[in-house]
């Protein structure tokens, strides 16, 4: 007489490969969710910065206006080449260029660039606003 015992349930090995796989598969999950994030942050910090390009430029095109010269309407002597912080905009570091466009005294090239605070330091986070303003 043959007495076999058959017992129910998984091996050590069965276990850890499963582990492994379960493993694999969160860390995927997880770097997807991760980057998911930073395009997120990334996309506020456009859309905020384009609000706040949109508003400097229509206060550069009421200056303009007014009769402000290329010069005065940059950033500051020395802020054509650096950024400067603003009251009015402390999540944005600022830099404008207004130069005249083919020295024809009634278009000025505008560049707003805008740095978001908490990415300071990393250049490519600079995002660039151009147009061209037309004074009377």
């Amino acid at each position: 007489m043959i007495i076999t015992t058959r017992q129910g349930g998984f091996s050590l090995i069965e276990i850890l490969v499963a582990l492994a796989i379960l493993v694999i598969g969160m860390v995927g999950v997880i770097a997807t969710f991760s980057s998911a994030v930073s395009l997120h942050q990334q996309g506020i910090d456009q859309t905020s910065a384009a609000l706040v390009a949109e508003t400097v430029l229509e206060r550069m095109q009421a200056e303009a206006l007014a009769g402000k010269s290329a010069d005065e309407l940059s950033t500051g002597s020395a802020g054509a080449y650096q950024f400067v912080s603003s009251e009015r905009y402390p999540a944005y570091q600022k830099r404008i260029v207004c130069e005249e466009l083919n020295d024809q005294e009634f278009l000025l090239t505008v560049d707003v660039r805008l740095r978001p605070r908490h990415r300071a330091a990393d250049d490519a986070e600079t995002l660039t606003f151009r147009t061209i303003l037309i004074r009377p």
